[in-house]
């Protein structure tokens, strides 16, 4: 398959762009179910892929696989405060840069976009 060069310049962009965040605070009081771990790991994996494509041009797995179940623990975290409303805010931003990656990642790559889960794997 040919490269889209507009595609890959517009995942290019969103990598520089996500690598510039600033991860979020630690999140215990959020209660959060484990979900920054979990997404810390997912990250390492999807940068994984976009510099392996970046620099080779493909992928090594015929998908991207993305953990729904983060986002419904990051959804279902606790905000009675105002500082905990503003850390909540923090992870879900970043949480959607995260998504953003891996959207512009499929499209550039060709690559299919799913959820990953304890039966169907990585691949």
């Amino acid at each position: 398959m040919a490269r889209d060069e507009l595609a890959v310049k517009r995942l290019r962009l969103a990598f520089d762009n996500y690598k510039r965040l600033r991860r979020p605070r630690t999140a215990k009081a959020l209660d959060l179910d484990e979900a920054e771990v979990d997404l810390f790991e997912e990250e390492a994996y999807l940068v994984g892929l976009v510099d392996t494509f970046l620099h080779r041009g493909e992928i090594p797995s015929r998908g991207i696989a993305l953990d729904g179940t983060i986002d419904k623990r990051l959804a279902s975290g606790r905000r009675t405060t105002p500082q905990e409303e503003q850390m909540w805010r923090e992870w879900m931003h970043y949480r959607k840069a995260m998504i953003d990656l891996a959207l512009a990642l499929a499209t550039a790559s060709g690559a299919q976009l799913g959820e990953w889960s304890e039966t169907s794997g990585r691949s």
